[in-house]
């Protein structure tokens, strides 16, 4: 993924993880917030309690490859998704799946938010 797509500071996703805005399964928790700028970034977090570095970092990649084939980068959104030991359980079109099923629901909850007065 490109880096204009990633949130790579600490602040970024302290941004987003404040605004409490989430969807969860057995995999993944996603945060979400509308973002100021004109594309969708995204923050992949993996808990040391998964695995070592090496594990960590090719989950991380998995997701990346995942996101890059459904995820449409020119809304305005920010994301954080956080891994859950469940993610290992699965095969990688299982976890595809699921992601794309979250990240449907994200989408749903923000129109859903859009609506309110």
């Amino acid at each position: 993924m490109k880096k204009r797509f990633r949130l790579l500071k600490n602040k970024d996703f302290k941004r987003v993880l404040d605004k409490r805005s989430s969807v969860a399964n057995n995999e993944y928790i996603i945060y979400f917030r509308e973002n100021e700028i004109e594309n969708t970034r995204i923050g992949i977090s993996v808990s040391s309690k998964i695995g070592n570095s090496v594990v960590r970092h090719k989950i991380k990649r998995q997701v990346d490859q995942m996101l890059i084939t459904f995820i449409d980068f020119k809304e305005k959104i920010d994301y954080v998704i956080i891994l859950r030991k469940g993610f290992l359980e699965n095969s990688f079109q299982d976890n595809q799946e699921k992601l794309k099923k979250i990240i449907k629901k994200t989408k749903d909850r923000m129109k859903k938010h859009e609506k309110k007065p």
